[in-house]
């Protein structure tokens, strides 16, 4: 069974990917310093703040339900 971290992070890749974002881009789009943090919460080393989900799902255009739901 995956973590919330791990589930968290295959969303967020699944979507920056869906995009045809890099980390890197990913990054400077939203504002970050580089993609270290993207690169940690995508491994599932690290789970998003609950400021960086409320971001995250500005930045996909989808619900922080979307973000934590695990693939059927």
């Amino acid at each position: 069974m995956e973590t919330l971290a791990e589930v968290i992070g295959k969303n967020i890749k699944e979507r920056r990917e869906a995009l045809g974002l890099s980390q890197g881009k990913m990054a400077r789009e939203m504002g970050l310093c580089n993609n270290a943090l993207i690169s940690s919460w995508e491994a599932g080393r690290h789970t998003p703040s609950a400021y960086m989900l409320l971001q995250l799902c500005r930045f996909f255009g989808c619900t922080i339900d979307e973000l934590f739901r695990e693939a059927e």
